[in-house]
């Protein structure tokens, strides 16, 4: 993929994320009155664009990127970090399967 390709996505996935926003901002529950028990799980590669999001800021608009290579540093120490803890929670799991 290029990196012309690679904004283009980054854009259209910004604009969807910031449509989905606005729309989750202007719902309103009946009446105060909302049970929900919704679960969602986010697989690893939805996760990592979501916390990609979080990161880089909604309000922040394209030239207001001040260092892009810093992001890049950010984004794989949470990598790491997320590859670390699912190493040692698969030992764990191996430990408790053995105790087992």
């Amino acid at each position: 993929m290029s990196e012309l390709d690679d904004k283009e996505q980054d854009v259209v996935m910004e604009h969807i994320i910031h449509q989905f926003l606005k729309e989750q901002r202007n719902k309103s529950p009946d009446n105060g009155k909302v049970n929900d028990n919704s679960f969602a799980f986010l697989e690893k590669t939805t996760l990592n664009l979501l916390l990609a999001y979080l990161l880089s800021g909604e309000s922040r608009g394209k030239s207001e990127i001040a260092d892009e290579e810093f992001e890049l540093l950010i984004l794989k120490q949470l990598d790491d970090i997320m590859d670390t803890n699912q190493k040692q929670f698969e030992e764990i799991i191996d430990l408790l399967r053995e105790i087992t």
